[in-house]
């Protein structure tokens, strides 16, 4: 099976300010309270507005990018599921195959949610 090829337009959506970083070997999007990262093979479109540098604490992009799936306590979402969990998520890309744990981003706050697709996109929310 071939990863979908995800336009930078699509990624930028998910940005408060319209940016997207190259940080980590992933695009990543950020609004108050979520992160979007995917992987940079996946990205088509025009890379020349691409910003390099990590809006977020690295420690956050590394907890989302790097975690295992838990997969003692981690769902298989329906895409229903999906679209109550992470509405944009849901409308932008396929809604098949995500699953969802938590995670800590290190800040000693408590887990947070992340969704996860089979291609390795990551969507997680972040203090």
């Amino acid at each position: 099976m071939t990863p979908a090829a995800i336009p930078i337009s699509t990624i930028a959506r998910f940005s408060h300010d319209g940016r997207v970083f190259r940080s980590f070997g992933h695009l990543l999007a950020v609004r108050n309270g979520s992160l979007l990262a995917v992987p940079f093979g996946l990205a088509t479109g025009d890379f020349s507005a691409v910003v390099d540098g990590c809006p977020v604490p690295w420690t956050e992009v590394f907890a989302a990018i790097d975690t295992p799936l838990a997969t003692h306590t981690a769902r298989l979402l329906t895409p229903e599921q999906l679209a109550s969990e992470a509405p944009l998520v849901a409308a932008l890309f396929s809604p098949y195959g995500w699953s969802q744990d938590s995670i800590s981003t290190g800040h000693g706050l408590g887990p947070v949610p992340r969704v996860s697709s089979p291609d390795g996109v990551i969507f997680c929310w972040v203090r």
